[in-house]
């Protein structure tokens, strides 16, 4: 007797559950593009490389605790805490901008759990970043307080230009301590007076003691005085003197919150919300801006002068204006005229370098002669 067949239903596989709320990554599409074909590796690329910059941020950031918190527990190995941070973080940078072959790109795939990691360290030192955003939106409704003295001698050299006095000649620590709010030890101590022949650096109360002398004797010796800026540093800072209002925090809040802008403007659109979480998880950069820090200023002109690269003047002028500023700028030079010359030739570098030479020059000049 035949035997009936017996046909077997093999199982389909199982659709995936795409119900919303039960893949705990879903969040990080907005970070990690799903298309890694061959057409979208400069993406993933991109993608790969941010994530490497936000290790470096991570490190970053906890070199901006108070190193005194921790010396008097680890003592001579205490040094060693911001070296490793910091050198971890080059390290990383490195490996954000080390070039990938063509035939490694097309290998990329979803993100690895090491880079989801590094992103979810990297939203977690958002927070710091938004408490130091916090900070310098309400210091800038309070009066001055800047925790570093360049900041504060600009401003009184804004103030002095005012009463037709010369900021480079006229300026003095004293006048300062009068004036603002400053701490002691957010002086810049020098080896002379009470200071002279110490190696060690003076603690907070040898710095008030010393102040204290100071300002009965009307003469400060001990303390760095003078203007070692160019004159943008401080004309940028005319506009608060004018109207008495010596909290120049808004202006280097303001020049953040640009560079923030002009990054998310020029980036592909699947990076921008890299750049608001990497602006917000950039704890060393808000730090400085709640200290009024000018290398705030020139960082976004030096920006400006590789954005307008294909544009000899408006190029020219933000480098001219970034001389002007302040003296770190002086060394990207070499490398403006090396892009310049492989781009346009080097006699087009030595136009664009006349134009920033004569506008730096011509913001200075009078205060030289």
């Amino acid at each position: 007797m035949e035997q009936p067949s017996v046909v077997t239903q093999t199982t389909g596989p199982k659709e995936k559950d795409h119900t919303p709320g039960r893949n705990p990554w879903k969040w990080m599409r907005l970070f990690f593009t799903e298309d890694v074909s061959p057409d979208n590796s400069p993406v993933v690329e991109l993608q790969r490389r941010a994530v490497w910059i936000g290790l470096a941020l991570i490190l970053q950031a906890p070199n901006e605790i108070d190193h005194s918190s921790y010396m008097p527990y680890l003592k001579s190995f205490g040094s060693l805490v911001p070296f490793v941070l910091i050198g971890g973080s080059f390290i990383a940078m490195v490996m954000a901008f080390r070039p990938t072959s063509l035939k490694q790109q097309a290998r990329q795939r979803q993100p690895h759990r090491w880079q989801r990691v590094l992103l979810v360290l990297t939203l977690l030192v958002t927070i710091a970043g938004g408490i130091e955003f916090g900070r310098s939106v309400v210091m800038s409704f309070l009066p001055p307080q800047f925790s570093n003295d360049g900041t504060s001698l600009d401003t009184n050299a804004a103030v002095l230009l005012l009463e037709g006095r010369n900021p480079y000649t006229d300026s003095n620590m004293l006048d300062l301590a009068r004036h603002f709010p400053i701490q002691p030890n957010w002086t810049t101590p020098l080896e002379r007076g009470q200071f002279a022949n110490r190696l060690d650096y003076p603690t907070l109360v040898e710095f008030q003691t010393v102040l204290d002398t100071d300002l009965k004797a009307g003469t400060a010796p001990e303390f760095e005085s003078k203007i070692s800026y160019p004159a943008l540093s401080f004309l940028t800072l005319v506009p608060f003197a004018l109207f008495n209002d010596y909290n120049v925090l808004p202006f280097y809040l303001l020049s953040y919150l640009l560079l923030v802008a002009i990054a998310w403007k020029v980036v592909r659109p699947e990076m921008r919300m890299w750049v608001l979480l990497l602006a917000m998880a950039n704890v060393s950069m808000w730090s400085s801006t709640v200290g009024g820090n000018l290398d705030i200023f020139y960082t976004l002109l030096i920006v400006m002068v590789w954005l307008l690269r294909d544009r000899r003047w408006y190029s020219a002028i933000f480098l001219g204006l970034a001389l002007a500023s302040k003296q770190i700028a002086w060394f990207f030079i070499p490398f403006y005229i090396i892009m310049v010359a492989r781009q346009y030739g080097f006699k087009e570098s030595i136009y664009r370098l006349a134009i920033a030479g004569s506008i730096g020059l011509a913001i200075n000049l009078p205060f030289i002669l």
